[in-house]
């Protein structure tokens, strides 16, 4: 699976608008838009490039509260079940598996304190889970979608 500098810049220029054509991208990169659309299906066969997404602004559908919920499992090992159930809820939009003091952090966007509060109750339901802290982000710095390419 090696890509080279065409690749790079294909993948680049999708990553920075969702409604690029082949035609503008051709003009962009100076690549035959027949060379674009194979090599774009080459990239999703190859699991390279997964999906195209729209980025929602959270605030004006209502979720004004994004949270940082570090994790810590009771013993180990950090298991499938516990995941998959921290995963299930909706406000949680990214989970990772992580070293250091903690075991999982989930960021979360919710309506809400409450919905936060909410949250939080249910991960500590959930068997394994010993405890849980959390900082809630006051503001926001950077929110960056494209992958240094």
């Amino acid at each position: 699976m090696s890509l080279d500098d065409r690749d790079y810049l294909i993948l680049k220029n999708i990553s920075k608008s969702l409604k690029i054509s082949y035609k503008e991208l051709s003009k962009i990169t100076n690549i035959p838009e027949t060379t674009i659309r194979y090599r774009v299906q080459r990239l999703r066969a190859q699991g390279i490039l997964k999906d195209y997404a729209a980025i929602i602004s959270e605030e004006k559908l209502g979720y004004n509260v994004t949270a940082i919920i570090n994790i810590r499992i009771y013993g180990r090992p950090i298991t499938k079940e516990i995941t998959d159930k921290i995963s299930s809820l909706k406000q949680v939009l990214f989970l990772y598996v992580v070293t250091g003091d903690r075991d999982i952090v989930a960021l979360v966007k919710c309506r809400g304190i409450n919905e936060l509060g909410y949250i939080i109750e249910k991960i500590h339901e959930i068997k394994g889970v010993e405890r849980t802290t959390t900082s809630i982000v006051l503001k926001k710095l950077k929110e960056c979608y494209e992958i240094p390419l």
